[in-house]
C-alpha cells in the first residue's frame, strides 16, 4: 500500500477517533451537569416551598398569640368602662375604690402596659402601669375624639406613638364611657406598647435576615423587627412593598409573596395574616440568605462533585487519547513491517511458505505460486501437506509438532531427497529450510523451498 495512503488513513482514523472522544466526553459530562443543576435547582424549590410554609404557620402563631392579648386587653377595659360607668351613675367616682379596681383589674392582666381613665374633657383621672400617656389630657387624641363624637361607637383600636422608640408605634384600647342616663361621660383605653409587642416575637426564629411586623390595615407600620434604621419613619412608602400591596388586594385576609424591603434591600418569603376581628396584620418574612445557606453549601458540593467528574473524565479521556495514539502508531510501525516483510518474501528466489503449529499455510509468495502452480487464494488457509507428495502426509504433522517444540534454524530431511508436488501433480526435488518466527499468536514456521531441478 502507498506509504502516504497510509499515513493519511492512519490521520483519519485519529481524527474520527478524536472527535468521537470528545463528543462522549462532552454528552457524558453534559448529562451529569445537567442532573446536579436539575438537582440543584429542586432542592433550591424545595427550600422556597419550606421556607413558604414556614412563614405561614409563624405568622398564624403569632396573629394567635396577638389576638389573644388585644382579646383580654378588650375584656378588662370592659370590666373597668363598666365600673366607672356603675359609679359615675351612682353620683360620682369614688377615687380610692377606682383606684383599689384599676390595680387589681392590672394585675390579673399582663398582656398590655397600662390602663388609663379620661373624663368628658379629656382629663385623665385615673392611670396605672409602667407606660402611661405623657400628657394629663388626652383632649386631642385620635381615640378620645371618635369615641366622644360617635355615640355608636363600642371599642376602637389605634395606634400611635407611646413607645420608647419614636420610629415605633404602640397599639390603643379604647371604650366610651356613658353615662346611665345618656351622653358621653369620657373614655377608658389600654395601652399595648411596641416594648410589649416586640415580646411577642419571643420564641419566633426567623434567622439572621428575617422579618417580623405588625401593621394596620392602612398600611401603616406599628413595629418591626429588626428595628428601621435611625431618623426613617414607619410611614414611609418603602415600607410597603407593591407585591405586599398587589396580594393584600387579592385576598385582604392571608397571603404570601416575594419581595425587597424598600429599606434594607432584602430579598424575602413573606406571609401575612390578619387579625381575626381586629384592625391589624402580622406579617412574618424569611430571607434566601437564611434559609438557602445550607442549599447554597449543598450547590457547592454537588457542583464540585461534578467538576471534579468531569476532571476525571478528562484525564481518563486524554489518557486513552494517548494511548489510541501510541496503539495506532504501533499498528502503522507493524504495518511498515510488514509491508518490508512481504516485499522481501516476494522479492525472495526460492518458494517462501509459513504455516502455523498446526501446519496450516498463513502465508507465501509469488515465487511458490510459480514452483507449484497454485494462487494465493488455493494455498492459505489449507494444510502444508497439500505440497508434498501422499505418501509423505501420514506424519509430516508429527514433524511439525515436534519441530513446533524445539524450534530452531535448521535444513530440513539432511541426509535423503526430498520431494515436493506440484498442483498437476508433477514430483520434483526440492531442498528445504525452515525458520522459526516467534509471533503473539504463537509460533510460526517459515519453509524455504528451493527447487533443485537442473541443479548438478
Amino acid at each position: 500500500m502507498n506509504p502516504r495512503l497510509v499515513f493519511f488513513s492512519r490521520i483519519s482514523r485519529l481524527a474520527t477517533f478524536s472527535r468521537a472522544l470528545v463528543v462522549g466526553f462532552v454528552a457524558l459530562n453534559a448529562v451529569v451537569l445537567a442532573l446536579s443543576l436539575l438537582s440543584v435547582t429542586r432542592n433550591r424549590d424545595d427550600q422556597r416551598n419550606r421556607a413558604a410554609v414556614a412563614t405561614q404557620n409563624l405568622a398564624q402563631l403569632l396573629s394567635l398569640n396577638l389576638g389573644a392579648s388585644l382579646q383580654r386587653a378588650d375584656r378588662a377595659l370592659l370590666t373597668v368602662t363598666d365600673e366607672v360607668e356603675r359609679e359615675t351613675d351612682e353620683g360620682g367616682i369614688d377615687n380610692r375604690m377606682l383606684s383599689d379596681f384599676f390595680s387589681r383589674a392590672f394585675t390579673h392582666q399582663v398582656d398590655f402596659d397600662s390602663l388609663q381613665v379620661a373624663d368628658a374633657n379629656g382629663n385623665v383621672i385615673r392611670a396605672v402601669g409602667k407606660a402611661p400617656v405623657t400628657q394629663d389630657n388626652v383632649a386631642e387624641r385620635d381615640f378620645f375624639v371618635k369615641l366622644r363624637d360617635d355615640p355608636r361607637a363600642d371599642v376602637s383600636f389605634f395606634q400611635t406613638s407611646l413607645g420608647n422608640r419614636a420610629e415605633e408605634m404602640g397599639i390603643v384600647v379604647a371604650r366610651r364611657i356613658e353615662r346611665h342616663a345618656g351622653g358621653f361621660a369620657g373614655v377608658t383605653y389600654a395601652v399595648l406598647g411596641p416594648d410589649r409587642l416586640h415580646k411577642a416575637f419571643a420564641g419566633l426564629d426567623v434567622g439572621r435576615h428575617g422579618l417580623v411586623a405588625i401593621g394596620g390595615l392602612d398600611f401603616d407600620l406599628l413595629v418591626r423587627h429588626p428595628s428601621l434604621p435611625s431618623g426613617q419613619a414607619p410611614s414611609d412608602p418603602p415600607t410597603v412593598p407593591s407585591a405586599f400591596r398587589q396580594a393584600r388586594y387579592a385576598n385582604p385576609d392571608f397571603g404570601t409573596f416575594t419581595s425587597k424591603n424598600g429599606f434594607d434591600a432584602v430579598e424575602r418569603t413573606n406571609t401575612y395574616r390578619k387579625l381575626a376581628g381586629y384592625p391589624y396584620y402580622v406579617i412574618v418574612g424569611l430571607s434566601p440568605d437564611d434559609y438557602l445557606l445550607g442549599w447554597r453549601r449543598q450547590s457547592i458540593t454537588t457542583l464540585a462533585l461534578a467538576a471534579s467528574f468531569a476532571l476525571i473524565t478528562f484525564v481518563l479521556s486524554e489518557h486513552l487519547r494517548r494511548f489510541w495514539t501510541r496503539r495506532e502508531a504501533a499498528i502503522a510501525m507493524l504495518a511498515k513491517q510488514e509491508s518490508k516483510f512481504r516485499k522481501l518474501l516476494e522479492w525472495a528466489p526460492d518458494a517462501l511458505v509459513i504455516i502455523d503449529s498446526h501446519g496450516l499455510i498463513t502465508m507465501i509468495n509469488q515465487r511458490t505460486q510459480t514452483m507449484f502452480g497454485y494462487s494465493r487464494d488455493e494455498l492459505v488457509g489449507r494444510n502444508v501437506e497439500v505440497l508434498l507428495p501422499e505418501r509423505f502426509r501420514s506424519g509430516h504433522a508429527e514433524l511439525v509438532r515436534r519441530f513446533t517444540a524445539q524450534p530452531e534454524t535448521r535444513k530440513m530431511g539432511v541426509g535423503r531427497a526430498l520431494v515436493a508436488r506440484a498442483r498437476d501433480g508433477r514430483e520434483f526435488a526440492v531442498n528445504i529450510s525452515l525458520s522459526p518466527i516467534e509471533t503473539d499468536e504463537g509460533t510460526l514456521i517459515t519453509a524455504d523451498i528451493r527447487d533443485m531441478r537442473g541443479v548438478s
